[in-house]
């Protein structure tokens, strides 16, 4: 609507992911949870659809640096989101807790030695932050999505000598995210970068 000779180009790489993804909507029909296969299928299909659109939006070298400026931009705030739960809403839910444990458990339905109670009072005792998500795991992993990023755009600034002095935002949002991963205390997310960053470097 705004650009008349943008058009539509064709993205082959993305047909893996679509495959995968209407082969995991179609397992629905036998799983046994159904609800469950459902919301996780729809995961894959939401990020082939993510991973389609930036194929189409990301056409130069322009496109590209606005897109993981926007991208550092989002990791910044979440790097911010966590460091006030971490410093300024833990402790006081720590405190409160500690003074009202068998109250705040009670009003979640929860009996003091079941494992929702368990889990719950553990999370709260070792400070897992889970950011915008309602698990530390999709809190880490959306970090490490950008992480990715970061370091794609640190890359690219480092071969090109002329843009030594702006690589100051990708390093802060590299330490960013290192730290975000180390306090949500998610195993899968400290791995997936490591394995991305190995299987880069191998190709």
């Amino acid at each position: 609507a705004v650009d008349p000779t943008f058009a539509l180009i064709r993205c082959y790489s993305v047909l893996p992911l679509a495959l995968l993804a209407g082969c995991a909507m179609f397992s629905t029909r036998w799983a046994d949870d159904r609800f469950l296969t459902l919301m996780t299928s729809a995961h894959l299909v939401a990020a082939t659809a993510i991973i389609w659109a930036a194929a189409q939006l990301v056409r130069t070298w322009r496109h590209g640096r606005l897109v993981a400026a926007i991208a550092m931009g989002l990791l910044l705030a979440y790097a911010i989101h966590g460091a006030i739960y971490r410093y300024v809403e833990l402790p006081d839910l720590q405190r409160s807790f500690q003074q009202n444990r068998t109250q705040i458990l009670a009003e979640r339905g929860w009996q003091s030695d079941s494992f929702s109670a368990q889990q719950f009072e553990r999370k709260i005792v070792n400070g897992e932050m889970a950011g915008f998500s309602a698990s530390p795991n999709t809190y880490a992993a959306a970090t490490v999505m950008l992480m990715i990023v970061a370091l794609g755009w640190l890359a690219e600034l480092l071969r090109d000598s002329s843009m030594d002095g702006r690589i100051g935002l990708p390093i802060i949002g590299l330490l960013s995210s290192a730290w975000i991963i180390y306090y949500t205390q998610s195993k899968a997310a400290v791995v997936s970068p490591l394995t991305v960053n190995g299987a880069a470097g191998f190709a």
